[in-house]
């Protein structure tokens, strides 16, 4: 006959196993998923570049006005509706690039995440015509990947961090004998000789 404490140990036991087995994820899988995505992310701004002027821009198929005021399936909302000229909606992207960067070596992840996904977003709102499943797809992931802690690992933040935390020697502490590691007569030895 089994206790009531063994009884709870089994259920926590079990509890604990369902926690990690469905509702935590290895910080390092999150870490190769953010620069998996953010790659995959700059490749697909990358090869929209070429084409800025013909589907992004006012001179292209589709202008601003009738975009924003007209749409083809449903209001559009995009930050390059603010945005007409080739070269402005190219100095978009590029800043697009380099908010992905930011986002894949783990700099600020928080804020270049929700950056990025704001300016891929916008990318994919501005000509609707262009849309397919994988654009949905990667605003979904976006969306979804927000609330997770994607710069614990593989990041400037998590070193930064690691950095912050340590309490090395410094050579103040050294001078003063604090952190010793040896006799320096021999080192001097070498040096002087």
């Amino acid at each position: 006959m089994s206790t009531n404490t063994e009884i709870d140990t089994s259920k926590t036991g079990f509890i604990h196993t369902l926690d990690r087995a469905w509702f935590q994820a290895d910080p390092r899988a999150l870490g190769l998923f953010r620069i998996a995505f953010g790659l995959l992310c700059m490749h697909d701004v990358l090869r929209r570049m070429p084409w800025i002027t013909t589907f992004y821009s006012n001179s292209g198929t589709l202008s601003n006005h009738y975009g924003l005021y007209a749409p083809i399936f449903r209001p559009n909302v995009s930050l390059l509706s603010g945005f007409s000229s080739p070269a402005e909606v190219t100095c978009f992207f590029v800043f697009t690039l380099v908010c992905l960067f930011m986002f894949t070596i783990g700099y600020r992840t928080r804020l270049f995440h929700l950056l990025s996904w704001l300016c891929v977003l916008s990318i994919h709102s501005r000509n609707t015509m262009l849309a397919n499943g994988g654009d949905v797809v990667m605003n979904i992931w976006w969306l979804w990947t927000l609330w997770l802690p994607l710069g614990v690992r593989f990041s400037i933040d998590s070193l930064r961090q690691s950095l912050a935390s340590t309490t090395d020697a410094r050579p103040t502490d050294l001078r003063h004998g604090t952190v010793r590691i040896g006799s320096s007569k021999p080192l001097w030895q070498v040096v002087g000789s």
